[in-house]
């Protein structure tokens, strides 16, 4: 049966165990995530949770990366588009991916590439502001495709606004609530993050919770997230936030059921009415990701 309303995961990752080794971002003592996670796996939960489609995003900083994308978003019809890797950390390096990239969607059948990331933890982010670099994302603009980034830190933040001051085509997409602080203090240093990344009009956010918040002490709790949304969804309005579920990093602290139903809720307690609703649980990923519309039946 087709849903009317399209609900897109715009965040969540799949990959094999051999590449368990090169994820350098997962907790030394994480047992959760020490297995490969397939599609198969994952359809179950987005069928029953009434998902239309998703985005798929790397998950290892290498080359091998974008195929292994690529051979998944050919086998899984829920997989809309995918987020590739790129080493934007080294912009000479990051031209030729960025090409390649582009070349292979120009001829590639059913989803495609609609963004690039690499994974930049605590590290400074001057890079971003070189000749080069900004080159790039000129580029990624040309191509239509958005780059994901998940600043954590002031330095970080700064870096991206000024990015999208200077490549106004870009478009950014902040991942996870650009990493809120659940374990603790922090709060006005958050929301200043925020209020400066939601001055760029050319800036989106996600509603998702990342591995730093999910491997930390605090359990999830639904209530403790709510007023995180509810600033970021009044910072950027419904127009520039979407849904992702972070699967399976999420399984840190919660099903996928739950971890979805109440990001779901959430968006609907923050939006101000049924197309606001609409457009964060799906219609702003379709619009930031240019998304095709074929809905999962």
């Amino acid at each position: 049966m087709t849903n009317s309303l399209e609900i897109i995961d715009a965040h969540h990752h799949l990959w094999p165990r051999h590449v368990i080794g090169d994820q350098h971002w997962r907790p030394a003592d994480d047992l959760v995530l020490r297995r490969a996670f397939e599609p198969d796996e994952l359809a179950v939960s987005l069928r029953t949770a009434g998902i239309t489609g998703t985005v798929l995003m790397q998950s290892v900083d290498d080359a091998t990366e974008n195929e292994r994308l690529r051979s998944y978003a050919r086998r899984a019809d829920f997989i809309r588009g995918f987020v590739a890797w790129a080493p934007l950390t080294r912009p000479s390096e990051a031209l030729s991916i960025i090409r390649s990239l582009t070349e292979e969607n120009r001829l590639a059948e059913g989803a495609t590439v609609v963004g690039v990331r690499c994974l930049i933890g605590h590290e400074a982010a001057d890079w971003a502001l070189t000749p080069t670099a900004l080159d790039n994302f000129r580029r990624l603009a040309d191509a239509n495709l958005a780059w994901d980034i998940v600043p954590v830190n002031a330095d970080q933040v700064a870096a991206v606004t000024a990015v999208a001051e200077r490549v106004t085509g870009l478009r950014v997409i902040v991942d996870h609530l650009a990493r809120p602080p659940l374990d603790g203090g922090g709060w006005n240093r958050w929301c200043e993050s925020v209020g400066m990344l939601a001055e760029q009009p050319g800036v989106a956010i996600k509603l998702s919770i990342g591995v730093d918040a999910l491997s930390g002490r605090s359990p999830w709790d639904r209530d403790q997230l709510r007023p995180y949304v509810e600033h970021a969804v009044g910072a950027f309005g419904a127009a520039r936030a979407m849904t992702g579920s972070n699967w399976p990093v999420v399984l840190l602290k919660a099903a996928y059921a739950r971890a979805w139903t109440d990001t779901i809720t959430l968006a609907r307690e923050t939006a101000n009415d049924s197309d606001d609703y609409a457009r964060l649980v799906g219609g702003t990923a379709i619009e930031w990701y240019g998304l095709n519309k074929e809905t999962l039946t």
